[in-house]
Protein backbone atom coordinates (compact mmCIF):
# COMPACT_ATOMS: atom_id res chain seq x y z
CA UNK A 1 0.00 0.00 0.00
CA UNK A 2 1.29 3.14 -1.14
CA UNK A 3 1.66 5.75 2.05
CA UNK A 4 3.23 8.65 0.31
CA UNK A 5 1.25 11.94 1.88
CA UNK A 6 1.83 13.00 -1.62
CA UNK A 7 -0.72 11.05 -2.75
CA UNK A 8 -4.72 11.68 -3.31
CA UNK A 9 -7.03 10.07 -0.26
CA UNK A 10 -10.09 12.12 -0.51
CA UNK A 11 -10.66 15.06 -3.16
CA UNK A 12 -7.60 17.45 -3.53
CA UNK A 13 -7.99 21.13 -2.42
CA UNK A 14 -6.00 23.72 -4.30
CA UNK A 15 -3.88 25.93 -3.47
CA UNK A 16 -5.45 28.50 -1.46
CA UNK A 17 -2.93 30.88 -1.24
CA UNK A 18 -2.14 31.35 -5.38
CA UNK A 19 -5.95 30.43 -5.74
CA UNK A 20 -4.61 28.18 -8.22
CA UNK A 21 -7.10 24.53 -8.87
CA UNK A 22 -6.07 21.36 -7.84
CA UNK A 23 -4.54 19.83 -11.21
CA UNK A 24 -6.61 17.08 -12.62
CA UNK A 25 -4.37 15.51 -15.01
CA UNK A 26 -0.93 13.80 -15.23
CA UNK A 27 1.79 16.90 -16.55
CA UNK A 28 3.87 13.91 -18.52
CA UNK A 29 1.15 12.09 -20.46
CA UNK A 30 -1.99 14.48 -19.86
CA UNK A 31 -4.18 11.31 -18.00
CA UNK A 32 -7.33 12.62 -16.10
CA UNK A 33 -6.71 11.75 -12.53
CA UNK A 34 -10.08 9.74 -11.13
CA UNK A 35 -10.56 9.13 -7.59
CA UNK A 36 -12.30 6.13 -7.95
CA UNK A 37 -9.70 4.66 -10.25
CA UNK A 38 -7.76 1.76 -8.34
CA UNK A 39 -4.77 3.36 -8.83
CA UNK A 40 -5.76 6.57 -7.09
CA UNK A 41 -4.16 6.10 -4.11
CA UNK A 42 -0.70 6.38 -6.22
CA UNK A 43 -0.56 9.18 -7.79
CA UNK A 44 1.82 11.72 -6.87
CA UNK A 45 1.68 15.20 -6.15
CA UNK A 46 4.87 17.52 -7.79
CA UNK A 47 5.74 20.05 -5.27
CA UNK A 48 7.79 23.66 -6.28
CA UNK A 49 8.97 25.81 -2.68
CA UNK A 50 5.31 23.76 -0.75
CA UNK A 51 3.12 24.47 -3.96
CA UNK A 52 1.46 22.06 -5.74
CA UNK A 53 2.89 22.23 -9.57
CA UNK A 54 1.28 18.55 -11.14
CA UNK A 55 0.67 15.51 -10.90
CA UNK A 56 2.39 12.13 -11.62
CA UNK A 57 0.29 9.36 -11.99
CA UNK A 58 1.52 6.14 -11.86
CA UNK A 59 2.21 5.07 -15.15
CA UNK A 60 4.73 8.18 -15.42
CA UNK A 61 6.59 7.81 -12.42
CA UNK A 62 10.10 7.00 -13.02
CA UNK A 63 12.06 5.62 -9.71
CA UNK A 64 13.26 8.88 -8.74
CA UNK A 65 9.96 10.30 -8.39
CA UNK A 66 9.07 6.93 -6.20
CA UNK A 67 12.36 7.89 -4.21
CA UNK A 68 11.72 11.53 -4.14
CA UNK A 69 7.93 10.96 -2.76
CA UNK A 70 9.20 8.57 -0.13
CA UNK A 71 11.91 10.58 1.18
CA UNK A 72 9.29 13.56 1.71
CA UNK A 73 6.95 11.22 3.17
CA UNK A 74 9.43 10.50 5.91
CA UNK A 75 11.06 14.08 6.38
CA UNK A 76 7.36 14.62 7.00
CA UNK A 77 6.16 11.80 9.28
CA UNK A 78 4.49 13.74 12.74
CA UNK A 79 3.79 16.55 10.54
CA UNK A 80 0.29 18.45 10.24
CA UNK A 81 -1.03 19.45 7.08
CA UNK A 82 -3.47 22.45 7.41
CA UNK A 83 -5.49 24.63 5.29
CA UNK A 84 -3.95 27.91 4.38
CA UNK A 85 -7.24 29.88 5.63
CA UNK A 86 -7.34 27.90 8.79
CA UNK A 87 -3.64 29.66 9.57
CA UNK A 88 -3.74 32.89 12.05
CA UNK A 89 -2.52 36.11 9.82
CA UNK A 90 0.82 35.53 12.11
CA UNK A 91 1.17 32.21 10.93
CA UNK A 92 0.57 33.11 7.21
CA UNK A 93 3.67 35.95 7.62
CA UNK A 94 5.71 33.25 9.22
CA UNK A 95 5.03 30.84 6.43
CA UNK A 96 5.58 33.69 3.59
CA UNK A 97 8.70 34.79 5.50
CA UNK A 98 10.27 31.32 5.46
CA UNK A 99 9.32 30.90 1.63
CA UNK A 100 11.31 34.26 0.49
CA UNK A 101 14.33 33.40 2.46
CA UNK A 102 14.48 29.86 0.91
CA UNK A 103 14.00 31.81 -2.51
CA UNK A 104 16.65 34.50 -1.44
CA UNK A 105 19.04 31.75 -0.38
CA UNK A 106 18.55 29.78 -3.61
CA UNK A 107 19.13 32.70 -5.63
CA UNK A 108 22.53 33.33 -3.78
CA UNK A 109 23.86 30.17 -3.91
CA UNK A 110 22.61 29.85 -7.88
CA UNK A 111 24.63 32.94 -8.54
CA UNK A 112 27.90 31.73 -6.68
CA UNK A 113 27.72 28.53 -8.70
CA UNK A 114 27.26 30.42 -11.90
CA UNK A 115 30.58 32.20 -11.49
CA UNK A 116 32.41 28.96 -9.77
CA UNK A 117 30.99 27.41 -13.02
CA UNK A 118 32.83 30.77 -15.10
CA UNK A 119 35.95 30.24 -13.42
CA UNK A 120 35.08 33.81 -11.48
CA UNK A 121 36.67 34.45 -8.10
CA UNK A 122 34.17 37.55 -7.62
CA UNK A 123 30.31 38.14 -8.44
CA UNK A 124 29.09 41.47 -8.93
CA UNK A 125 26.09 41.35 -6.39
CA UNK A 126 22.76 43.35 -6.95
CA UNK A 127 20.80 42.57 -4.33
CA UNK A 128 17.48 44.32 -5.85
CA UNK A 129 17.60 42.28 -8.71
CA UNK A 130 18.48 39.21 -7.08
CA UNK A 131 15.59 40.00 -4.93
CA UNK A 132 13.49 40.22 -7.43
CA UNK A 133 14.89 37.09 -8.94
CA UNK A 134 13.55 35.27 -6.32
CA UNK A 135 10.63 36.48 -5.48
CA UNK A 136 9.61 35.68 -9.44
CA UNK A 137 10.77 32.31 -8.77
CA UNK A 138 8.40 31.59 -6.34
CA UNK A 139 5.39 29.88 -7.06
CA UNK A 140 3.54 31.53 -4.01
CA UNK A 141 4.02 34.84 -5.57
CA UNK A 142 1.45 33.92 -8.67
CA UNK A 143 -1.67 36.12 -8.69
CA UNK A 144 -0.70 38.30 -5.49
CA UNK A 145 -1.44 41.96 -5.87
CA UNK A 146 1.23 44.55 -6.61
CA UNK A 147 1.38 45.89 -3.14
CA UNK A 148 2.69 42.08 -1.96
CA UNK A 149 5.02 41.84 -4.68
CA UNK A 150 7.05 44.77 -3.92
CA UNK A 151 6.83 43.62 0.15
CA UNK A 152 8.09 40.01 -0.81
CA UNK A 153 10.86 42.06 -2.89
CA UNK A 154 11.72 44.08 -0.45
CA UNK A 155 11.83 41.08 1.90
CA UNK A 156 14.10 38.96 -0.44
CA UNK A 157 16.37 41.96 -0.85
CA UNK A 158 17.02 42.75 2.57
CA UNK A 159 17.48 38.79 3.16
CA UNK A 160 20.37 38.66 0.35
CA UNK A 161 21.42 42.01 2.03
CA UNK A 162 21.76 40.37 5.07
CA UNK A 163 22.77 36.80 4.13
CA UNK A 164 26.02 38.13 2.24
CA UNK A 165 26.72 40.60 4.90
CA UNK A 166 26.49 43.84 2.65
CA UNK A 167 24.57 45.38 5.94
CA UNK A 168 28.03 45.67 7.95
CA UNK A 169 29.88 49.00 8.49
CA UNK A 170 33.20 48.27 7.64
CA UNK A 171 35.65 51.24 9.10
Amino acid sequence: MNTNKYTYRRKPMGNAFTNQPMPTHCKRCGRTYQEKAHDSGQWNIDFASGYVTGLICPRCQTAEDVMEAQANDLALEGSTIVEWDSLSSSEKNDVIHDAIYQRAVATIEKHKKAAQMAGDTHVMVDPASWGQEAVDSWPGIKGQSAAVRTSANSLATDIITQVLGLNKVRG
